[in-house]
């Protein structure tokens, strides 16, 4: 993890920039209010790394319209779907060190009284997501407090949400998604895996969340610094 998350991506900006989400002063652009973004893209589409050398220090992260295509052209995947702000190493070693991100990202969240600032701050020191991505992160709770207010305060309780006490289980008895992170997934998700391209399931990741065995794509990422590991020519 520690080599993971001491790797420089070099060409976040282009990726950004590929994806209309850089704004003119470099800050990630908001998905739920822009409105030249085209959330719907193609499922087929792959994100991939390949390393500058070979010390494994920095890489350049590229879209590709198939895994095929990004192994023909040498380059390693790391997620499924476009690029985007959380698809760097370092962000992807907090995904597999923190089985359970609700739980933090819900504790950053309940800081209902405080600036946006300091909700992105906890989401960088107490989580750990680059700039970046806890833009994504903190866009994405900010949405859901808008629009899937009333139906946490109705399931949690408002003294709950307030004081950050969330219960341990993120689903039914059922199986199906609580109430709260239903209207999460389906009113903001869209936004979010645009902004952030990294999430848990796109990444082959198991989280506290149960999700089908169908949801979670396949990806290996145990040979980023193999012998093999992709390097530029």
């Amino acid at each position: 993890m520690v080599r993971l998350s001491q790797a420089q991506g070099v060409n976040l900006d282009e990726i950004l920039t590929e994806k209309l989400l850089l704004a003119p002063n470099g800050k990630l652009k908001n998905p739920y209010t822009a409105s030249d973004l085209p959330l719907n893209l193609p499922d087929s589409q792959v994100c991939a790394m390949r390393w500058d050398d070979g010390t494994f220090s920095t890489y350049h992260l590229k879209n590709f319209a198939s895994h095929n295509e990004a192994q023909a052209k040498g380059y390693q995947l790391t997620h499924h779907k476009a690029c985007g702000a959380c698809s760097g190493l370092q962000d992807l070693s907090v995904y597999l060190s923190t089985t359970d991100l609700t739980t933090p990202v819900r504790r950053c969240a309940s800081k209902w009284f405080f600036p946006d600032t300091r909700i992105k701050a906890c989401l960088m020191e107490e989580v750990g997501f680059t700039d970046r991505c806890a833009d994504a992160w903190l866009y994405n709770i900010l949405h859901t407090r808008d629009v899937c207010f009333d139906i946490c305060v109705e399931e949690y309780g408002w003294g709950n949400l307030i004081l950050g006490r969330f219960p341990e289980q993120h689903n039914l008895s059922s199986g199906a998604l609580t109430r709260c992170v239903q209207c999460d997934e389906e009113r903001s998700g869209p936004g979010f895996k645009y902004a952030a391209g990294r999430t848990r399931r796109n990444s082959g990741i198991v989280s506290a969340i149960q999700r089908g065995t169908h949801e979670i794509q396949a990806v290996d990422h145990t040979q980023y610094f193999a012998p093999n590991a992709p390097v530029r020519p």
